[in-house]
């Protein structure tokens, strides 16, 4: 038969054991806890500093879209951590959402440089339309400058398409994903007062009244 101090040293040191395990199981769990609501405040400031915009639309209607301040390298940083830490459903949001934003500043880029592209092909047919007026010119020669001018027309409109869809998919998913990560916070960050020097003041006020957005309110040096 064990003696009974043996039974309670065994029952001691399993208890230590076991309460040892469950501290570093709980301090796991909540150190996990704050890295996640770190990772979603940082992407939260992340997103919200994307800004999404309908610029004047096509001759036809269809809406233009820009971004301003687009940046990742929040996202880039926790890569490794956000499919660990974070729920299955909202890694896949944010996934979709850098997919697309990522894309599209990219095509804006793309436009802004086949710009010459654009106008280099339009002034090479303008060339070789006004020299068939006045000389001899290979038939050839046009048939080519005409292509070329088509071709980088309809890259350009193709370009300007994609960014279009791009964009407008990721301003929807942009609203969802600072509802979502909203959560951590106890107040909205994206309501936060926000003032510029005072003699900048009135400018503000008359961009912001143009734009339909709220001017700002308060002393001028609050």
């Amino acid at each position: 038969m064990i003696p009974n101090e043996v039974v309670s040293a065994l029952l001691g040191a399993g208890g230590g054991l076991l309460s040892g395990g469950l501290l570093a199981w709980g301090g796991w769990f909540f150190s996990r806890k704050r890295r996640a609501k770190a990772i979603k405040i940082a992407l939260f400031y992340e997103i919200f500093r994307h800004h999404i915009f309908e610029a004047s639309p096509q001759e036809n209607g269809d809406p233009n879209f820009m971004i301003v301040g687009f940046a990742r390298a929040v996202y880039d940083a926790y890569l490794d951590e956000i499919p660990d830490l974070l729920p299955q459903k909202l890694v896949g949001d944010i996934s979709m959402y850098y997919a697309d934003v990522t894309a599209g500043a990219a095509q804006l880029e793309r436009i802004d440089a086949g710009g010459s592209e654009v106008r280099e092909a339009a002034l090479e047919l303008i060339r070789v339309q006004s020299l068939k007026l006045s000389v001899s010119v290979n038939k050839d020669e046009v048939a080519l400058a005409e292509q070329a001018a088509a071709q980088a027309a309809h890259r350009m409109l193709d370009r300007m398409s994609q960014t279009r869809h791009l964009l407008a998919t990721a301003m929807w998913q942009r609203e969802r994903l600072l509802r979502e990560l909203q959560r951590e916070f106890k107040h909205d960050p994206a309501k936060q007062l926000v003032n510029v020097l005072p003699k900048y003041r009135a400018w503000f006020d008359r961009e912001a009244k143009e734009r339909g957005l709220t001017p700002i309110e308060g002393d001028e040096d609050d």
